[in-house]
């Protein structure tokens, strides 16, 4: 998934086993997230139903960017400096608390 995806939320089709599934990627999404379809997966053993399926979120990182995708990137960097995500956050506040 592109960062924009992860970001902004999308619609993608997967492959689930009997052809492909349309599956809504909330906005906000993280890398290594999960994501489960119910019922959509293998056929249960000895019951009715089948189990779910489940697709982890893998964030694909361009390895060439135009110029104006990296003036963008640039933009969104110089737009985002103040606002911190909860890893970073939480990185600082361990390190204030441990040098403090």
């Amino acid at each position: 998934m592109s960062f924009t995806q992860l970001a902004l939320g999308a619609e993608v089709d997967v492959p689930v086993l009997n052809g492909t599934e349309k599956v809504k990627i909330p906005a906000g999404s993280q890398p290594h997230q999960v994501i489960r379809l119910r019922g959509k997966g293998m056929p249960r053993l000895r019951e009715r139903g089948s189990g779910d399926a489940c697709y982890r979120l893998l964030l694909e990182v361009p390895q060439k960017l135009t110029a104006k995708q990296r003036e963008a990137l640039e933009a969104f960097e110089t737009a985002s400096k103040e606002q911190r995500g909860p890893l970073a956050s939480a990185f600082i506040e361990r390190m204030k608390k441990l040098l403090g």
